[in-house]
């Protein structure tokens, strides 16, 4: 299937002050796009190397492929095979969803920072989601909330300088799409839209070394910078769990 839910991605060395908190340059240097060296139309700068890129995903146009990074061209594509595995006939939110915490992103990392656990919203997502029968493969129909939730994601994407569409932008446009069954899960979890936006220029600051460093290793394999790489994980993994755990919202 190409993809590994168990699996966290790669990271990068962090900039940080003597106190352990965030300095002043790498926020500001988030503040815009919230992070650096996501793919924009006509970037030179990409996530993954140009023969590792997916072809595009049946369910996504070809304006919007354009304008996503990797990883949201990944998570758009895993989620048609989450639909196939769970024996439906279209792609939904949830799928999408499901997709997205397959890897390390700046869309799941802003969950974390929220204080929610990836396994209690895997286990949500799954417990409500409806199944049928198994074996339909790579789905490549789109329902008309994951529709939606697109169509939003992309217009979150269209507001950013520079313009793209990252797995923040694909949580955003989840949560907006308040009828699908993944921003209601992610509500009754006590995820907001208005919690996220805040929380993405911080992990953004996090991530952009991430993004940074993976481009250094392309670049020239060393032991140096993989040490870095995984230093840089660790930090980002313990800054975005730096909140309480959010409490369930009652039934």
């Amino acid at each position: 299937m190409g993809k590994n839910c168990s699996a966290t991605s790669r990271a990068s060395s962090l900039e940080v002050n003597d106190c352990g908190s965030i300095s002043r340059r790498t926020l500001l240097k988030a503040a815009g796009a919230a992070t650096l060296g996501a793919l924009t139309a006509g970037s030179a700068r990409s996530e993954t190397p140009p023969d590792d890129r997916p072809q595009r995903a049946e369910i996504a146009d070809a304006a919007l492929w354009r304008l996503c990074t990797e990883r949201a061209r990944r998570a758009i594509s895993w989620a048609q095979e989450e639909a196939g595995q769970a024996g439906m006939p279209e792609v939904e939110t949830e799928h999408l969803l499901l997709a997205m915490l397959c890897e390390d992103n700046l869309g799941a990392g802003v969950l974390v920072r929220c204080g929610l656990s990836l396994d209690t919203l895997r286990s949500a997502v799954r417990k409500e989601m409806t199944s049928g029968p198994a074996g339909r493969g790579r789905v490549t129909r789109l329902g008309p909330r994951a529709r939606r939730a697109l169509d939003l994601a992309r217009e979150e994407g269209e507001a950013m300088d520079p313009v793209y569409v990252g797995c923040e932008q694909l949580l955003l446009g989840l949560l907006r799409e308040k009828e699908g069954l993944a921003a209601r899960v992610l509500a009754r979890l006590g995820v907001t839209p208005e919690g996220c936006r805040r929380e993405i220029p911080s992990v953004g600051a996090w991530w952009s070394d991430v993004l940074e460093a993976e481009a250094r290793l392309r670049d020239g394999d060393t032991p140096e910078k993989r040490r870095r790489l995984q230093e840089a994980l660790a930090a980002y993994h313990a800054f975005i769990r730096q909140t309480p755990r959010l409490e369930a919202r009652p039934e």
